[in-house]
Formats: C-alpha cells, structure tokens, sequence
C-alpha cells in the first residue's frame, strides 16, 4: 500500500483525537481513518501560521501579489517530507497551490489531489491571475469537488476534466440513530458559519413556538428583546480539547440537544459558499427533517429527497409558519425524519464518500 501525505487547514490530529474518544464524528477527517483502515499510511502535517515563514517566502508573497500559493509554511514543510511519500491529499482545496504549481512547472513528481468546497473566489486582479490559475489547477491530478456548481466552474474555466463530485457525508455508527426514537419538540439552530440567527428570533419572538438557539458569541446578531419560548446557548468561540470541556460545544453534546427536537434549522445569510453543509449532515446522520435557507452551492435538495424545506434568505414569517407546521404535524416530521436517515445510509455517509477517493488514489498510482 502506498504512503499519503495529508494537509489540512485545520488540526486533524485534534480531531482524529475527538473521533477516538467518540466526541465527533469521523466524516470531519473526510476519509483519513478508512484509509489507513484500508492499510495506507497517513502522515498528518501540523498546521502553520504566516508568523513561522522564512523570509524569502514573505517576500516572494509581497512582490507577487497577484499570486495566491497558499498556506506557504504547511507546503514547504511537506517538501522536506516527500522522500517517503507516494501521494500528497488535501481535504481543504487551498492549501497546494504551491506544490500545484511545482507540479505544473515539472518540478514536483508526487501526485497531488486536493478537496474543492467552494466555488473559486474572484477579485480585482482576475486578470492577472488568470494565467497562474490556469497553471495551478493544472498542477492537480484529480478535484474532486463537494458541489456540482464548483465542479463545473473548474471545467469551464480552466479545462480540467479532472472536477468531478463526490458526495460527502455523515460518520453513521456516530449519530446512533433508531427508527423508535422520539419525535421530539421544537426547533434547533446551531453553527458556526454564516448563519441568520436574527432572522429565525424575528419570526418566532412572542410566539408559542419553542426554539434552542446554539450560538458562537458574537454571532447572534439580535440586540432586541427575546421571548421565553426563544432559548439561548451562548459557547465560547475556542477550539475543542479533545477529552476536556474547553471551546464550543461537543458534537455528542450537541446530538443530544437535536435529538430532543422536531426540526433543526439552517438560517443562512446569502451566501457563495457551502456553509451549511456540516449541519445538514447532522440532520440525516441524526434522522431530523430540516429547515435551511436556499443554498445553490448544496446538491442535496431536501424538498425533492422529502426531508425538509427551503426558506427565502429574511425570510422570517416563513420560518414561523413552517415551524408551527412541524408543530402540528409530528408524524410527517417522524417519515421526513426517517427518509433523512435513509439517505445517510445510502449515500451520504462518510464510508461511502472515503471509498470514493480511495478508488481515485489508485487510479492515480496506477497511471504511474
């Protein structure tokens, strides 16, 4: 079996910790633990900071603003490892720029394979950076990609017909789910990313419809007067100790507060971006129908699948009457519930999903 480098932007040693001691589940290391299950050996770079880089890389970011290489430290960290690799993977896509455009520039052998989230980000120098773009993507062996949308836009842009989906999803012996579980009361709304908690408060405030808002400080964003039937879990905005009760909360802290519900809400601002996606996993790993804010960067569409509904981005009054809808209506939450389930085994768990990215490791390493 063949040796993989793994570079992320965020510590999966920590949560390769958490996942150990069943705090999180393993579909945030998005494949690392079944492939070494499968007998591949995963080294895990540590993260860095702009602070640790040696001069001549901080000048080479000034004097060449138009070019974005990344998270420089991690990369020329991994040059000093490569003796002993066989294939270089990176679930977050933005941290290979560089080794892409070694590769490009044929002065980097190992195969690359970085994870794309998020369509592409634009700016005031597209034009400059276009040629170096087109050379960085070219350094990838394969992109595989979260969504349709950014898929295609790597297609188009730039020709590689090396984008390509690959549905992610829920960790399901995590979420410990049962058909016989409760249908639960009330609506939960928790995350860290782009979410309208405002706009959720405005169209429930002064109602008799129960709400469980778990919040990051800061992010509220509501200054107003909160009804009794809205109630609020402020977590400190810290990263997790794996095995201490330090940063926001576990995810098997979480799971207990979503099981206790009818409905977990997605409020989103307008966004480019695939935030959401995580809590949407919870849902279906957990067997709850869902309310999200319309999102064209997540392919699963929970009306279609008959798992939840869309809300309009401000939308308050929609949120109140689909939340009394859920209210009056426990045995269609329960089936909508269950077809979420049914979809995690199916399809969007994280066996399948790491399954999916072994199958391209080794059509990679045997093009070699």
């Amino acid at each position: 079996m063949y040796r993989i480098l793994v570079l992320n932007n965020y510590p999966l040693d920590r949560v390769m910790k958490e996942v150990n001691l069943g705090e999180t589940g393993d579909h945030l290391l998005f494949g690392i633990n079944y492939f070494e299950q499968a007998g591949y050996s995963c080294e895990i770079l540590p993260t860095w900071t702009q602070k640790t880089l040696p001069i001549k890389y901080k000048l080479m970011q000034k004097l060449f603003f138009y070019k974005n290489f990344g998270d420089l430290g991690q990369q020329l960290d991994a040059l000093d490892h490569l003796n002993d690799i066989d294939l270089i993977y990176a679930p977050c896509g933005t941290q290979t720029q560089y080794l892409q455009y070694l590769r490009a520039s044929k002065r980097l052998d190992t195969p690359i394979v970085a994870l794309q989230h998020h369509p592409e980000a634009k700016g005031r120098l597209d034009l400059l950076r276009a040629n170096f773009r087109a050379q960085v993507w070219s350094g990838l062996d394969s992109i595989p990609c979260l969504n349709q949308y950014t898929a295609k836009q790597i297609a188009k842009q730039y020709g590689a017909d090396r984008s390509f989906t690959v549905p992610w999803g829920a960790d399901l012996s995590f979420y410990e789910y049962s058909e016989k579980q409760e249908v639960g009361e009330g609506l939960i709304v928790a995350g860290r990313t782009g979410r309208d908690f405002k706009t959720v408060i405005q169209g429930l405030n002064n109602t008799n419809l129960d709400a469980n808002l778990v919040y990051i400080k800061g992010d509220l964003g509501y200054s107003g007067r909160i009804s009794s039937n809205i109630n609020l879990t402020e977590n400190v905005n810290g990263q997790p100790v794996p095995g201490e009760k330090k940063g926001w909360m576990k995810q098997r802290e979480l799971n207990s507060l979503y099981k206790r519900s009818r409905v977990i809400g997605i409020p989103l601002h307008q966004q480019n971006s695939l935030a959401g996606i995580t809590s949407l996993m919870d849902c279906l790993g957990n067997g709850k129908p869902v309310i999200m804010t319309k999102n064209p960067y997540i392919d699963l569409d929970i009306e279609a699948e008959g798992i939840g509904h869309w809300v309009d981005s401000g939308d308050s009054k929609h949120w109140r009457e689909l939340v009394q809808w859920y209210d009056q209506h426990p045995e269609e939450a329960r089936q909508m519930g269950k077809r979420a389930r049914e979809l995690a085994d199916s399809t969007y768990n994280s066996f399948n999903f790491a399954k999916s990215l072994m199958l391209v490791f080794d059509q990679i390493m045997s093009d070699i």
